[in-house]
């Protein structure tokens, strides 16, 4: 059996080879193989289900040709390259989906960027999916820029990041008309230091405050504070960031939902929920379900044909909904952003047919 683990021409194990993986990898192959078994099982007992699923599943991509998201050409001359265990509930349906359609796919360790895993896969390029951290070491070893190889040893990485555009002093100005934070101001976090009294008061006793970076230096990566809770956060700040970093600040407001959507070509590909707010708790936090209600594709598509700038060929934007009113919360890079309950089939889809990729 190859030992490229993943790939679309893999056979079942046999005992004795499951017998010498590791327990991770392990685990990993049967996370794999499980929906496909499931799925096999389901067909026999009712094979009009799968039928259907394949048929809406046909459809949504049909139509995505129709408006002009994607070619209709999809190449098979892209891998996939995944770092493990960081987006843990996700990782079963992404690994299935490029199992289902045939896509070679390698996992690697969750730790420092090990070039040597590459020669484990020969497709010729290899799109990278995984941490901020991950990303930018693939980045910086490798000379990535928007999506091309410069220089390096291995030409054929891949990644759909273009970190600097992700700093909100680079896009906050282009979609100034559709920010959800949309009476920021930007200061030093020197400045938000010194004068956070002032800023209380001007912003009623509590404010919003999140790095400017597409990064987030120290994995700050915002919040609500009070008096409370800057005194308790403030010897962290200063430890994970320079004073002369860059910070959004802005008054607190009601949200009631959040949405993840992928655009690619100015249109949306898929999208799920994100977050909502809990009546009970009466507090807003993270809270994935699947489904894209069609007023959000609207507006995605509108902030997206309205804004003559994109950060790269395909790109995350999420919007937020308070009191009844849409608006962009951020924007962030498709290789190291969670896809949640976004169609996954769709996305990879999208990637294939990529010329950013």
């Amino acid at each position: 059996m190859s030992k490229k683990y993943g790939h679309c021409d893999e056979s079942y194990l046999t005992k004795e080879e499951m017998n010498g993986l590791s327990d991770s990898r392990l685990l990993r192959y049967f996370r794999a193989v499980k929906d496909i078994y499931w799925a096999d099982r389901e067909v026999a007992s009712n094979p009009a289900c799968l039928v259907r699923s394949r048929i809406a599943k046909n459809s949504a991509r049909n139509l995505l040709i129709q408006r002009g998201v994607m070619s209709g050409t999809v190449s098979k001359n892209l891998g996939f390259l995944v770092e493990a265990e960081i987006w843990e509930d996700d990782e079963e349906r992404i690994l299935s989906t490029l199992s289902k359609k045939g896509i070679p796919f390698l996992i690697h360790p969750c730790r420092d960027f090990d070039p040597a895993i590459l020669s484990q896969i020969d497709t010729p390029e290899v799109f990278c999916y995984g941490s901020l951290q991950w990303i930018a070491q693939i980045q910086a070893s490798h000379g990535l820029y928007r999506g091309y190889t410069r220089r390096g040893p291995d030409p054929r990485l891949k990644t759909i990041c273009s970190m600097p555009n992700f700093d909100c002093q680079v896009y906050y100005p282009h979609f100034q008309n559709f920010l959800f934070n949309n009476t920021h101001q930007m200061i030093t976090l020197a400045d938000f230091t010194a004068g956070f009294d002032r800023l209380l008061e001007q912003y009623g006793g509590k404010l919003f405050m999140r790095p400017c970076t597409g990064f987030k230096n120290g994995s700050i990566s915002g919040g609500v504070f009070d008096r409370i809770s800057f005194d308790e956060y403030i010897e962290f700040f200063q430890e994970a960031m320079k004073p002369e970093d860059m910070l959004v600040v802005d008054r607190v407001r009601h949200m009631d939902y959040e949405w993840r959507t992928i655009v690619y070509n100015g249109l949306c590909v898929t999208g799920c929920q994100y977050g909502s707010f809990d009546a009970a708790t009466q507090k807003f936090g993270f809270d994935p379900a699947p489904g894209l209600p069609e007023r959000v594709r609207i507006k995605t598509e509108e902030v997206a044909q309205a804004v003559a700038w994109a950060p790269d060929p395909m790109y995350v934007l999420d919007i937020v909904e308070s009191e009844g009113k849409l608006s962009v919360m951020e924007i962030n890079a498709l290789s190291t952003s969670g896809w949640y309950d976004c169609d996954v089939g769709l996305l990879v889809d999208a990637i294939l047919d990529c010329e950013g990729v």
